[in-house]
């Protein structure tokens, strides 16, 4: 309880400005959100529970730092009924969204994890230690913030921009940040990608990433029979979008 209170105390004094320049206005007690027209912005500090802190040998006070992209076109799906959206889409986690990324830190806190020991020269890079005491606390928080403002404006300037998706994004790099993207050819991949091709009237597009999912191998299996014909179900409902608004249509052709 106390290690709750010292962190949200530190976060609300260190952190929270640094965020809200950047306009993440909604605060919670570790992170923060962006809305924009097409996007909402996500930032965690996310410390661990004791089973994760057991294995990877860090205090209650360490912790990581996780990004997110939520993409509001998901929710504008013809395939979607509107009374199932989400409320929680209002206020995503990190978890939630559809783009994430693990900052990676810039001090060398390397031997203080398990299992390496002490005399290790191994790290790891996506959590800040922070001594049991919390007298790094501030110095930890700061350094995090700052990287914030430094890489992860660049990731999420890039990520905002819907049309960027589009293009070839899986082999793209940043520094100091850890993509998590959706795989190509995956029905996760589509149902983002095409969402956001429809939302930019690019129909062909998001038909073309229905089709990657069709060819690929790991749903031509019998269990996956239903994903298949999910998959074709919104190449149809897609191509009934083009029908109804071919001009030869409104001409009764």
């Amino acid at each position: 309880m106390m290690n709750n209170r010292m962190f949200r105390t530190k976060f609300n004094e260190v952190v929270k400005p640094i965020l809200a320049d950047a306009g993440f206005l909604k605060s919670s007690s570790r992170g923060a959100r962006r809305y924009k027209d097409s996007t909402i912005d996500v930032i965690e500090f996310q410390t661990f529970d004791s089973h994760i802190r057991d294995g990877v040998g860090c205090t209650p006070l360490s912790f990581s730092v996780r990004l997110g992209v939520h993409y509001r076109a998901i929710e504008k799906a013809p395939w979607l009924n509107k009374d199932e959206v989400k409320k929680s889409n209002d206020n995503p986690r990190e978890f939630d969204c559809e783009i994430r990324g693990a900052l990676l830190k810039d001090v060398d806190q390397s031997g203080l994890f398990r299992p390496w020991g002490e005399k290790s020269t191994k790290d790891r890079m996506d959590v800040w230690y922070v001594c049991e005491d919390g007298s790094n606390l501030e110095d930890m928080l700061f350094r995090a913030s700052s990287m914030v403002k430094k890489f992860g404006l660049q990731w999420f300037d890039y990520f905002n921009n819907t049309s960027n998706l589009l293009n070839d994004s899986e082999g793209i790099q940043f520094d100091r940040i850890e993509n998590t993207l959706q795989g190509e050819g995956s029905f996760a991949a589509a149902e983002l990608y095409s969402s956001i091709a429809l939302d930019l009237g690019l129909q062909d597009i998001a038909i073309e990433q229905w089709k990657k999912v069709i060819q690929n191998p790991y749903y031509n299996k019998p269990q996956s029979e239903n994903w298949l014909k999910m998959a074709q179900k919104r190449i149809g409902i897609i191509q009934e979008l083009n029908a109804e608004k071919s001009p030869y249509r409104k001409r009764g052709i």
